[in-house]
């Protein structure tokens, strides 16, 4: 009987382990989705098609806005499948130790990171365009740091800079509301510099 529940604890464990190694990967292929989708802003103004739209009487704001919830939409859907995706893959070969519910909370816990690294995108989108590659740098750090960072023994305040390193664990493991607080307020800032500095610079015409 021991030996049979230390098999299941040893399989628990490993599962935990996978799957919380393809959330990583997930949610950093989630976040490439985001910058590329938020830096789509940047494209229609080099392309010379932001101008008329603005012409319109469009307001500045409500235009980036809406391609904002544009990727925040695509983002959750990523996510979202995502999770059901490793779910039935579980099923598949006979693994229930996580629920449905617990894969979509343990992908969705990406959710605060990725929107940083996209707040990043348009932060400099809104008040310098030419910083944009500094959204794609953060998210090839984060991927170093997620993937290769107890490999490569980086300290903890390097490992910090990635905001994919305050993401708990899970599923299994006890998450605390603050890193998603700070992850969260972080990308509403950003957010907040970008849409403030698309205000006020100038869109040049096509």
């Amino acid at each position: 009987r021991l030996v049979a529940q230390g098999w299941r604890v040893g399989v628990v464990a490993q599962s935990h382990a996978v799957v919380e190694s393809l959330l990583r990967g997930l949610g950093l292929g989630a976040g490439g989705f985001a910058v590329a989708s938020a830096q789509r802003a940047r494209g229609e103004e080099t392309a010379g098609r932001l101008e008329p739209v603005l012409a319109t009487g469009v307001g500045r704001v409500r235009w980036l806005a809406g391609q904002l919830v544009v990727t925040l939409v695509g983002t959750c859907v990523l996510l979202a499948v995502s999770a059901v995706g490793l779910w039935l893959g579980a099923l598949s070969v006979g693994e229930d130790a996580f629920g449905l519910g617990d894969h979509l909370a343990a992908s969705f816990a990406y959710l605060p990171a990725v929107a940083v690294v996209a707040g990043v995108a348009v932060a400099a989108f809104g008040s310098r365009p030419g910083l944009a590659a500094l959204a794609w740098a953060l998210l090839a750090y984060s991927f170093v740091v997620t993937m290769f960072g107890a490999l490569l023994d980086l300290p903890s305040w390097a490992s910090g800079l990635s905001p994919f390193w305050h993401v708990p664990q899970l599923p299994g493991a006890d998450a605390e509301p603050w890193p998603f607080v700070w992850l969260t307020l972080l990308a509403v800032v950003l957010v907040a510099l970008g849409l403030a500095g698309f205000r006020r610079r100038d869109v040049p015409r096509p």
